[in-house]
């Protein structure tokens, strides 16, 4: 086996040789214009939203029940008490 032999070399040796060979410098390579941390920070960042938001949506809609159950209760608890209609009124007009 050649000392120059690719099998010689280790996976990161391989790909930063070849990203020295495709490349003026290894600087343009990670931080230049579709370089790895560009890559890196929007494939993330893509994969992050890509998946977030149905996440978003159901956590938007059990939080929506929530509060339309607490409202109910509260009204509930005021019709109950049957201290006057003044409480009653007040709930209807806040809840707009």
């Amino acid at each position: 086996m050649d000392s120059g032999d690719i099998s010689d070399k280790s996976w990161v040796e391989r790909t930063i040789q070849k990203a020295k060979d495709q490349d003026e410098t290894l600087t343009a390579w990670l931080f230049g214009r579709g370089g790895v941390l560009e890559n890196f920070s929007i494939g993330s960042w893509d994969l992050l939203l890509r998946y977030a938001v149905p996440v978003c949506q159901l956590a938007e809609g059990f939080c929506s029940l929530l509060v339309i159950q607490a409202a109910g209760q509260m009204t509930k608890w005021v019709v109950n008490t049957e201290r006057s209609a003044c409480q009653v009124m007040l709930t209807i007009y806040c809840t707009d």
